[in-house]
């Protein structure tokens, strides 16, 4: 069903308009793609010497991701840290079915390639639900990470709060937020920075 919207052109019949609308959705793209790209980087050069400096290579190393969609960065994640351990639990809380589902199938090519043992929890459903009726939530973190998912929780501190009281002493969490959002530098410079 189309709704007639006056003095409102066809972008197909509205070529400046058309390069304008490329132009703003592509730059938008670039600039999720780059902050990936970095965040990936960051990782692997800052958080794995953090993580390997703390762990020893015989531990199980567990992961819980919070919002993980169809699991681009924790899925660079955990191969990255496969090239070290030989043992991971990753628990993946999304309320998206069917990006869970694109995460799941690309862990499964992990588990196959014989480097190491991926044991996996894939929840669907929200972070609140997760805490509230999973026994996992109980669960020490060698590393937690919410890339772009937080602001969906609701009370920012609060849910801060709860992921921090879920990480093994010298674990690491990795939160991304879009710029402006929350001002999380200023809370938790107390607790654990990267």
């Amino acid at each position: 069903m189309s709704v007639a919207v006056p003095n409102l052109k066809p972008l197909t019949e509205d070529p400046e308009r058309y390069e304008e609308v490329f132009y703003k959705a592509f730059f938008k793209v670039s600039q999720t793609d780059v902050l990936l790209e970095k965040l990936n980087q960051f990782f692997d050069e800052k958080v794995m010497d953090l993580l390997t400096g703390v762990f020893g290579r015989e531990e199980v190393v567990s992961l819980l991701g919070v919002g993980v969609g169809e699991g681009h960065t924790e899925f660079h994640f955990l191969k990255s840290l496969q090239t070290h351990y030989s043992s991971m639990c990753n628990i993946a809380v999304d309320p998206n079915e069917g990006m869970l589902q694109t995460f799941k199938t690309r862990v499964d090519t992990l588990n196959s390639d014989g480097k190491s043992s991926i044991s996996c929890h894939w929840i669907n459903g929200s972070l609140s639900q997760f805490l509230t009726d999973s026994p996992m939530a109980k669960t020490k973190y060698n590393l937690i990470s919410a890339i772009h998912s937080l602001f969906y929780a609701g009370d920012f501190e609060t849910t801060f709060t709860q992921l921090a009281s879920m990480l093994k002493d010298k674990g690491v969490t990795v939160i991304v937020c879009k710029k402006g959002k929350y001002r999380i530098d200023k809370k938790i410079n107390k607790r654990c920075t990267v």
